[in-house]
C-alpha cells in the first residue's frame, strides 16, 4: 500500500490529525505534476493498482481532477481519504468514476470548539449522498466514550457504503 500525499494544506484543523505535523517545513504546499508522474511510474513498476490520495486535504490540490484522470489513464483505481469539504471540480471528478474504480473514505468526525463532536455539515452530507456507494464514512475514536451509533443512521440516510 502506497499513499500519495498530494496536498499539505487543509480546510480543517482537527486536533487529532496525523498530518498536522507534516504541514510544517519547507516542502511545497502541493505535489507537482512532474512528481505525481514519477509516483505513478513507481506504482507501475511496483505492480500497485491503486492511487491512494491523502493530504492535508487532497481534494484541495488545484490539479486534483487531472491527477485522478492521469491515474485512471494508467488503469489505477482511485482511493481518496478526505474530510468531505471538497471543491466542486474535485467532487465532479470523483462522481464521474464508477464505484468499481473509486473509493472515498470520508472522515465525518469533526471536533467543535467545545472539544465535542460537531454536527455533520450540509456540504459533507451532500457529498456523501452524491458519491453514494463510492463513499464510506470514517471516524476517529478520539475518546473512550465516543458514540458511533449516529454513523449507522448516516449510512442509511445517505446511501453510502457500509464498512
Amino acid at each position: 500500500m502506497t499513499n500519495l500525499i498530494i496536498s499539505r494544506t487543509c480546510n480543517q484543523s482537527c486536533s487529532y490529525c496525523f498530518a498536522s505535523g507534516e504541514s510544517a517545513g519547507p516542502q511545497p504546499e502541493f505535489m507537482s505534476l512532474e512528481t505525481f508522474e514519477r509516483c505513478l511510474d513507481f506504482l507501475d513498476r511496483s505492480g500497485i493498482q491503486q492511487a491512494r490520495f491523502l493530504g492535508g486535504e487532497p481534494t484541495l490540490h488545484p490539479q486534483f481532477a487531472e491527477f485522478v484522470g492521469r491515474a485512471r489513464a494508467r488503469g489505477k483505481s482511485i482511493i481518496v481519504f478526505t474530510n468531505g469539504l471538497m471543491p466542486a471540480p474535485a467532487l465532479e471528478a470523483l462522481d464521474a468514476l464508477p464505484p468499481e474504480q473509486c473509493g472515498i473514505v470520508m472522515n465525518v468526525s469533526t471536533i467543535g470548539k467545545s472539544g465535542m463532536l460537531a454536527p455533520l455539515s450540509s456540504q459533507r452530507r451532500a457529498a456523501l449522498q452524491r458519491l453514494g456507494q463510492k463513499a464510506q464514512p470514517g471516524c476517529n475514536l478520539y475518546r473512550p466514550d465516543f458514540d458511533i451509533d449516529w454513523i449507522i443512521d448516516l449510512v442509511a440516510e445517505t446511501g453510502c457504503k457500509r464498512a
